[in-house]
């Protein structure tokens, strides 16, 4: 009976901090350290298959940048930290993504223009008529 009333304590525990957001902010964060220790340990990154040399070698170009920059700007905008919290150690990369003020710059477009995400702001800058195999963002 003692066994019993623990396990139910426990489930109700493990339901409260999940309903509350808080487990799944451990979860991430948890995440994100073993992120951040296979970073800190540079030569490591080569040698873990979790890492991606695919996206390591997109990342560093000026396209891979925006397109990263422009996930992360999204988060940011929706206060989505926890995925944050993953996304920044996961991605580790040697140049930062540009600021939001920066990537309108990259995209030409005006950061005063819109209320939103870059992204939002991206899609309704494209004329509905262009076909999607059509547009380019990086001309």
């Amino acid at each position: 009976m003692y066994a019993e009333g623990e396990t139910e304590l426990r489930d109700l525990i493990v339901q409260n901090l999940e309903s509350c957001g808080f487990l799944n902010k451990i979860k991430a964060e948890m995440r994100a350290g073993v992120f951040l220790a296979f970073e800190e340990e540079g030569s490591l990154r080569k040698k873990i298959p979790i890492f991606n040399k695919k996206f390591d070698d997109f990342i560093d170009t000026t396209e891979g940048k925006v397109v990263v920059s422009i996930v992360r700007e999204f988060l940011e905008y929706f206060n989505l930290n926890f995925s944050l919290s993953v996304f920044d150690p996961e991605i580790a990369s040697s140049s930062p993504c540009f600021s939001r003020s920066d990537l309108c710059k990259e995209l030409n477009i005006s950061n005063s223009d819109f209320d939103g995400p870059v992204l939002s702001a991206l899609l309704k800058s494209k004329p509905n008529s262009e076909k999607r195999e059509d547009i380019s963002l990086f001309k």
